[in-house]
């Protein structure tokens, strides 16, 4: 079970130090990137969540902006880091939207491919309005 901790876990005050890289009671606790984002860049924010002792981090997109040398830079350096793409979203269109469903099914086949080169198994699409 993964338990997304988002900006609660990562206050100013409790980010450094504080947490635990095993898992808990079953949980997997990931960080969910985009609550350290106007901590510094994302690679800076990689190395928090090492310093902090997570093993495990969430997207909702930060990916789309990445060109080819830097997925090939952020993937070595999460190897490095022993830090792992836990879940991702990323997607703009809900899958309730009966309008929508050839632009959900359109983006899904985009995100598929970027989950697995992150070696993520999960993905988290949203109902949408």
């Amino acid at each position: 079970m993964t338990a997304g901790l988002g900006a609660f876990t990562f206050a100013p005050d409790t980010l450094m130090g504080q947490a635990e890289k095993s898992s808990t009671a079953g949980f997997q606790f990931s960080v969910m990137m985009w609550a350290l984002k106007s901590r510094g860049s994302f690679e800076e924010n990689l190395e928090r969540v090492a310093q902090a002792g997570y093993g495990h981090v969430e997207l909702v997109g930060e990916f789309k902006t990445w060109s080819e040398a830097d997925f090939k830079r952020i993937l070595a350096r999460m190897q490095a880091l022993k830090i792992t793409v836990d879940a991702t979203a990323g997607m703009s269109h809900g899958f309730a939207d009966p309008a929508g469903s050839d632009a959900f099914i359109a983006e899904l086949k985009t995100l598929i491919p970027i989950a697995q080169r992150l070696k993520c198994g999960q993905r988290t699409p949203f109902s949408g309005r």
